[in-house]
């Protein structure tokens, strides 16, 4: 998938739609990407802006002849601010985004265990999901979607690292969290705006590039999932399990009403309330048939005829 720049800035919701990308097609990817940003994959296999590492560029593409990655560069201009921060166009594998979207669902799907009064043990495969790091082998490795595939990475769900006992299960999680903050570059900062005389701590988006600081357009997108999922596991309701594909999503209020979605997505809720019908249609079907049935049953007396 390759990248020019961002077209506009991440906002609210972009943690819900992307932990949807787990099961979708390549397509959607991408058009999510064109909406929202990109992740930024770099070298090593982590969001670009740890470590002061760049995104993958043409140099990567070693599989492909000097003339491929031309001809790739070319289809893929981006403006002279974009050139000036990342060094040209950039590009990541998809099989990284189902990597990375298939390890935050993991990691709301444990919020959800432990949030539950009942104390649900969280799945060794929700575990090892939500461990994205990899270790990558040269260029090649990072477009091989095997690389970013975590059974083939983690074969063992016997490992203790995927089976933590009562009493670190917390601390776990705020570590796989805490981890992916940090990858993110997400840090507090002191802002100075015209609406007040005193300033105010705001989380800041800045991704090292080079010997400076090159501020994107808005937070990365990685920050903004981090944050959003840090908002989700910290909050009280924070996340919940979807009604009908029972996969935990980040919870948020009704607009108006002040009641908290049921649904992870419209599609769920969609066909929910299809199955809700389906069942109301056979239970009315069923109720007719027996009425019908017991209008037709012969008297006690075993006079069909009432007559005496």
């Amino acid at each position: 998938m390759g990248r020019g720049e961002r077209h506009r800035r991440p906002a609210g919701g972009a943690l819900g739609a992307f932990v949807r990308l787990v099961d979708k097609p390549d397509d959607k990817i991408v058009a999510f990407a064109r909406e929202w940003g990109a992740l930024g994959i770099c070298a090593h296999g982590r969001p670009a802006v740890h470590a002061g590492c760049r995104p993958l560029s043409t140099d990567q593409r070693t599989w492909e002849r000097y003339d491929e990655q031309s001809a790739w560069a070319r289809r893929h201009v981006s403006s002279e601010r974009h050139q000036r921060v990342f060094g040209g166009p950039f590009w990541e594998p998809i099989a990284a985004w189902r990597c990375y979207a298939r390890g935050f669902q993991a990691i709301l799907n444990i919020m959800a265990d432990l949030s539950l009064e009942i104390g649900n043990r969280p799945s060794s495969t929700d575990w090892r999901d939500a461990h994205t790091w990899r270790k990558v082998d040269g260029w090649e490795a990072l477009a091989d979607p095997a690389t970013w595939e975590t059974p083939a990475e983690w074969a063992d769900l016997k490992h203790p690292a995927f089976n933590p006992d009562a009493d670190a299960r917390g601390r776990t999680l705020a570590w796989l969290v805490s981890e992916h903050w940090s990858a993110a570059g997400v840090r507090p900062a002191l802002t100075w705006g015209d609406e007040g005389p005193r300033p105010t701590v705001a989380l800041d988006g800045l991704a090292t590039r080079g010997r400076g600081a090159a501020m994107l357009d808005g937070p990365s997108l990685f920050g903004v999932l981090t944050c959003q999922l840090a908002a989700a596991v910290t909050a009280a309701e924070g996340v919940a399990r979807c009604r009908w594909c029972h996969k935990a999503f980040p919870r948020e209020l009704g607009r108006g009403r002040g009641r908290p979605i049921e649904f992870c997505s419209e599609k769920c809720k969609h066909e929910r309330e299809k199955a809700r019908k389906s069942e109301s249609e056979r239970r009315r079907y069923r109720e007719r048939k027996t009425i019908g049935a017991t209008d037709r049953r012969p008297p006690a007396d075993g006079n069909s005829d009432g007559n005496r």
